[in-house]
């Protein structure tokens, strides 16, 4: 019923026009929280925003845990999580613990990069401005982690304040202000998802720009592992993995075209005469940034179709040190 309360409030958000909102959550099941915020509540979902593994909690005696009536939040021991279903920016939130050690909130791109942490403050007084956390980033935010560290206390978080975007600037990554330098884009990438780290595919991409065309090879697999021969001969790489490549048309920040299958080769070998390269769906990738793309693809042999977004390997191994741009010597 809680899930249900909030997709109503999303869509009556949605049906009053696609315009930036901000929203507050309070906890005090009042208002356009009627129902879905009572005391006793762990996981719930409101105007975009999903709440889990924390538990709502109303403790009258103890002012200084709030700021505003007298419920809150209450990160336990094994933590919390807040996750968007479009990322947010403008997040701040009254954030404190009462006797023991602090605890933490960490907030996390699309991509799952870590943005920025920030730290409770120890309870003073019922709203007090000094306790009240925002984090330090200029992009959105898809999901919230809170650690508590204390095992005898929790802390409490209140008046959770975000601003949903709209039409006007978009709750994803925006289309970005400059063209995006395709120069800058060559080289390895992979997708940006970390359950996809260990699936061992990848994507390179060359730019020529005499051509304005961008190359791209995708190193991926059949939808079942093939069986190796049996007296182990050919059996460098392995039999179900193939080649997709493309040579993409550029349009502003997204590149498209056909979808290559290259089969029938064998291992340092000269032509087998299975050889065979064929035309198997669509591809297209927009750009959003010089380390974020979007891929989208269409395949018809088989029929399939999905989206997912894309950074450079580089960034994956090493983002807090990455940049677009070439270390000058």
């Amino acid at each position: 019923m809680n899930r249900l309360h909030g997709l109503m409030a999303l869509l009556l958000f949605a049906a009053a026009g696609l315009q930036a909102q901000e929203v507050t959550i309070s906890f005090d099941n009042g208002g356009d929280e009627a129902g879905v915020t009572p005391v006793g509540t762990s996981d719930f979902s409101f105007m975009g925003s999903n709440w889990s593994d924390g538990l709502i909690t109303s403790e009258p005696q103890f002012p200084f845990l709030y700021a505003s009536g007298s419920a809150s939040y209450q990160i336990q021991v094994d933590g919390a999580v807040i996750t968007f279903d479009e990322p947010v920016t403008d997040v701040s939130f009254f954030f404190v613990v009462g006797f023991f050690d602090r605890a933490t909130a960490t907030a996390f791109a699309v991509d799952g990069t870590e943005l920025d942490t920030v730290t409770s403050a120890f309870a003073t007084s019922l709203a007090d401005p000094a306790n009240f956390r925002s984090f330090d980033t200029d992009l959105p935010i898809a999901r919230i982690e809170f650690a508590e560290r204390a095992v005898m206390d929790s802390a409490s978080v209140d008046n959770f304040t975000y601003t949903i975007a709209g039409d006007d600037g978009g709750p994803t990554d925006p289309p970005p202000e400059e063209p995006v330098n395709f120069n800058q884009v060559e080289g390895n990438w992979r997708q940006s998802d970390p359950d996809f780290a260990g699936n061992q595919q990848g994507f390179m991409f060359d730019f020529g720009p005499s051509l304005n065309l961008l190359f791209m090879a995708w190193f991926t697999y059949t939808g079942m592992p093939a069986m190796p021969p049996e007296d182990g001969s050919g059996d460098v790489g392995s039999p179900d993995q193939r080649w997709l490549t493309a040579l993409l048309e550029l349009d502003g920040n997204t590149a498209a075209g056909s979808i290559i299958s290259n089969e029938g080769g064998a291992f340092d070998e000269q032509p087998t005469g299975f050889q065979q390269t064929r035309e198997v769906g669509t591809i297209s990738i927009e750009f959003l940034a010089c380390d974020l793309a979007v891929i989208s693809y269409s395949l018809t042999e088989p029929a399939l179709s999905r989206s997912f977004e894309i950074i450079p390997l580089e960034k994956s191994v090493n983002p807090a040190g990455f940049s677009c741009e070439p270390e000058q010597n």
